[in-house]
């Protein structure tokens, strides 16, 4: 064992200390269509009985793609963005979602997205922004459009950004995109781990909201791969370590 998940048991251990247990979710992002790497995807799902969510791209969804998450009843689908489009200006960080955009145009196209979505059996009415960000109008169209659950990354600052629409947001990447753009890496991965579980133990961070890992099967490498499957066991044989249902997770009924 490294000096990295070692860091990772001694925090785990501090939660038992206290007569706690750290939960954590998993999403994935940018699915359209099946493919072999979704088939991996899933099958680590399976394999640890986890439940996963599956951030799919409405408007260039296949239909198969619903078929082939229905086969796997872990694996849920959220809405992620609309046909994942930059609309804002050279200069600004990209997003689907921003300043550039009126509520009413938002709040139309979310729905629309929604309703592209409405042949997949497990469906969560949770909205994933593309690059993970919303303007806080975003936020107001998003609730209209009827949403109740939203995703984006890092530690949240408000459990309900909008009455009634729960924000339950990842905190561990798997992916460097701003340098190799292949697998961040066990030391960073796990410090990001360590670094949530242990701000929500002392009070840092919102110690209701699960400790969200973040991946995206199309642009894994092998070593990202091999981080997760094996982060997935680890936390399998640990008695202290829980993967909530995901309807708990965002409070939700099933849809």
């Amino acid at each position: 064992m490294t000096d990295h998940w070692q860091r990772l048991e001694d925090e785990l251990a501090a939660w038992r200390d206290a007569g706690e247990t750290p939960a954590f979710w998993w999403r994935d992002d940018d699915a359209t269509r099946p493919t072999e790497k979704l088939d991996r995807l899933l099958g680590l799902a399976e394999t640890y009985s986890v439940p996963l969510v599956v951030a799919v791209v409405p408007e260039p969804a296949a239909p198969e793609l619903a078929s082939r998450l229905a086969e796997c009843p872990l694996a849920w689908a959220a809405q992620h963005g609309y046909r994942h489009h930059n609309h804002e200006p050279e200069g600004v960080k990209k997003s689907e979602y921003g300043e550039s955009r009126t509520e009413a145009e938002m709040t139309d196209e979310i729905r629309a997205g929604w309703s592209r979505l409405h042949g997949f059996a497990n469906r969560l009415p949770v909205f994933v922004p593309p690059w993970n960000r919303l303007s806080e109008t975003a936020f107001q169209a998003v609730s209209k459009a009827g949403f109740i659950g939203v995703s984006g990354f890092a530690v949240r600052s408000q459990a309900e950004p909008v009455a009634g629409l729960r924000q339950v947001n990842t905190h561990v990447d798997v992916i460097d995109w701003r340098g190799t753009r292949g697998f961040t890496g066990e030391e960073k991965a796990l410090s990001d781990i360590v670094t949530h579980l242990a701000a929500k133990r002392l009070g840092g961070a919102d110690a209701n909201e699960p400790t969200g890992l973040l991946t995206h099967h199309l642009d894994h490498d092998e070593a990202s791969w091999t981080f997760v499957e094996k982060l997935l066991h680890w936390t399998r044989e640990q008695d202290s370590v829980k993967w909530p249902r995901l309807t708990d997770v965002f409070g939700l009924l099933r849809t």
